[in-house]
């Protein structure tokens, strides 16, 4: 590898690291992302253990399984830490108003967790590279995994997949290590990390697959006799029961009292509904082609060569070509497979695509210059306020009365009043009705089907209710003309086209004021109750 094509990389983990600061530090106070759910569930798991019910800690069902639950608990108990030295709170009371009214601080601790996985993942992929090409520099992984726009969205989204990816990498050093000599320590780690894998996301079950094909080779050759030997399934059935009890504790819980849940997402995933429809094949070839198009190419040549010079490959390049086709077939045949389900396979793809970077150099400058285009044009939107940011500033200090929102009101940063909550659904609901009055900017709140009561209404510009274009168009806040995140911590389809384009993070955003000649007088003073 030559000084410039050294000096590049410097240059692009520079501007990579930029980015992922610019996006670790965005909008922390609201926080427009799905499935947020690691927040809560760690900030309850530590309320559990602080009272005393070990049963809530660990029996509670929850989205994700627990052992990254536990890890951010622990995380954030540095930052209550923090938070009392430093004098921003005094009580438990008022950490809990901070977690509940101003989350920012264990919002940035989930980011800063993650984003700390995602650079574990990177160096153990650089690892992977060495040691099973050390004719191939280690760095020639780092562009192509840099020019992952998924990858780079999902490195700081409050999301267990990128925690699962670096064990999942981390099973892989640990079975190559295990194929290269056998022994019991070697293969409780192996077998072990492959449960921390599947015991911090569904997904990390296929991690299996690089203990047991190690545990088949021998002097770079398969013995297939080794399947009958009663130590693998032992390993095996100690792997499954470790990974249940550090990540699906509550699948015991009717043994002590508790519900539990059985299924084949535990409870947890879309996978129990729908399965083997074939619809995920679309997700991925969309993920493939308008995200990760140079990944792909550099992935197709290393398994061109790989597959030439097979008499002198690694076993463990097999158990890659393995594991991506087990995934790939699963997550492919199932109904409802996101491409953020497929994330998981991606290093893998640039672990094997990197002999090919190393030995073309027009592969290795297209993928600098692509990882160059990702990292510079997430840094120049990640310093400018995203549209949901830019339709909070307009809601807060352009507009007054009722609020109907297609979008979720917590992402624009608005908190509805004491008297609009009828029935409380959330924690946050719940707390603000605790309170003696409204906290500032508090907007009487609307469901989106009595929108015509409202005085504003919030939209999606391509989803607007015919009887609304009646109304004065008062603000548009346009980002790209897509149905979805645009890459707010969320897969895009066709996302390098959608961030060639993108004027802002976040979806474009229409808002709808009533006119004055269109209000009903009113007929009496009835306030909104509450049950």
């Amino acid at each position: 590898m030559t000084k410039y094509q050294r000096i590049a990389i410097v240059f692009l983990i520079l501007l990579w690291s930029a980015a992922a600061l610019a996006l670790l530090f965005h909008n922390p106070a609201a926080n427009p992302q799905n499935d947020t759910q690691m927040i809560p569930y760690a900030l309850q798991f530590l309320r559990s253990l602080s009272t005393g019910d070990i049963g809530g800690a660990f029996f509670a069902m929850r989205k994700y399984p627990l052992l990254p639950v536990m890890v951010l608990a622990a995380f954030d108990t540095v930052t209550i830490g923090i938070l009392f030295v430093t004098g921003q709170v005094s009580s438990i009371a008022q950490l809990t108003s901070v977690a509940v009214l101003q989350p920012t601080p264990f919002v940035l601790t989930a980011r800063l967790f993650v984003l700390l996985s995602a650079i574990v993942s990177i160096v153990l992929a650089m690892k992977t590279v060495k040691r099973l090409w050390p004719a191939v520099p280690s760095v020639s992984v780092v562009p192509l995994l840099l020019s992952s726009a998924l990858f780079f969205v999902f490195a700081t989204s409050v999301r267990p997949h990128i925690p699962s990816i670096a064990m999942t990498l981390l099973t892989l050093i640990a079975s190559i290590q295990l194929a290269k000599r056998k022994g019991w320590r070697r293969e409780f780690l192996a077998f072990g990390a492959a449960s921390l894998a599947f015991a911090t996301l569904q997904n990390g079950v296929f991690a299996f697959i690089f203990p047991v094909v190690a545990w088949l080779s021998e002097d770079n050759r398969f013995q297939w006799k080794q399947l009958i030997r009663p130590r693998l399934p032992f390993l095996l059935v100690l792997g499954f029961l470790a990974a249940s009890l550090a990540g699906y504790v509550y699948l015991w819980g009717a043994l002590f009292g508790y519900g539990g849940q059985f299924g084949m997402g535990l409870g947890s995933t879309d996978l129990d509904y729908h399965p083997w429809q074939g619809h995920g094949f679309r997700s991925l070839g969309v993920l493939l082609l308008g995200s990760e198009p140079l990944l792909l190419i550099a992935a197709i040549f290393g398994v061109i060569h790989i597959f030439y010079q097979r008499k002198n490959s690694h076993p463990m390049v097999w158990s890659m070509l393995a594991y991506v086709g087990a995934y790939v077939l699963f997550f492919g045949l199932n109904d409802v497979s996101p491409q953020r389900y497929f994330l998981a396979i991606l290093p893998l793809l640039a672990i094997l695509g990197a002999p090919a970077l190393f030995r073309y150099r027009s592969l290795f400058w297209a993928a600098i210059l692509l990882g160059c285009f990702v990292s510079g044009r997430f840094l120049s939107l990640g310093l400018i306020p995203d549209t949901y940011q830019q339709a909070e500033a307009f809601l807060k200090k352009q507009t007054t009365g009722v609020i109907a929102s297609q979008i979720p009101p917590y992402f624009l940063g608005i908190a509805p009043t004491r008297a609009g909550i009828v029935t409380p659904r959330t924690e946050k609901e719940r707390f603000l009705l605790s309170l003696p009055d409204d906290i500032p900017d508090a907007r009487p709140l609307l469901p989106m089907d009595e929108w015509q009561k409202a005085s504003v209404v919030v939209v999606y510009p391509w989803n607007v209710p015919q009887e609304l274009l009646q109304w004065s168009l008062c603000q548009s806040i346009v980002s790209v003309p897509v149905t979805d995140s645009v890459l707010l911590w969320g897969e895009t389809d066709w996302a390098l086209w959608v961030l060639l384009r993108a004027k802002a993070l976040g979806p474009s955003i229409d808002v709808y004021c009533k006119e004055p000649s269109m209000e009903k007088p009113e007929t009496g003073n009835q306030k909104p109750g509450r049950t």
